[in-house]
């Protein structure tokens, strides 16, 4: 079963792909960005003591939701704006990403991607520490 710092790995991996295909490939640099926070996702949630369920990763429907809860009842004070914050770049990324794989004709501007995901990434970091 993958642990913590195999997710964070993971999500470094994505992050650094979305990075790379910002400008000429933006569907995909928009999937690579939510895959990255999905990873960093897991590892802030194992990090915090929670155990996958036996598929060995948590479904992506409500894992903006399970951070949130996860750290809001842990022993940090996390203000409840910063894990609102969280939960929705999580929750926007996801929403990108359906429109990315599914819907060739959408366009997407700017580079907000690429901050929602380092926010989350910063994140898992900060828990994984």
């Amino acid at each position: 079963m993958s642990t913590e710092k195999d997710w964070f790995l993971s999500a470094e991996s994505n992050f650094e792909a979305a990075s790379a295909l910002a400008e000429r490939c933006r569907p995909s640099s928009v999937s690579r960005a939510y895959y990255a926070a999905y990873s960093a996702s897991h590892a802030i949630v194992m990090a915090r003591g929670e155990t996958p369920p036996a598929r060995g990763n948590w479904p992506h429907e409500g894992l903006g939701e399970l951070v949130r809860t996860v750290l809001a009842r842990g022993q940090d004070e996390w203000k409840r704006q910063e894990l609102l914050q969280y939960k929705q770049a999580i929750n926007e990324l996801q929403s990108l990403r359906i429109l990315a794989d599914y819907e060739p004709a959408s366009v997407f501007e700017g580079q907000d991607w690429i901050s929602s995901a380092r926010r989350v990434l910063a994140l898992a970091r900060r828990c994984l520490t």
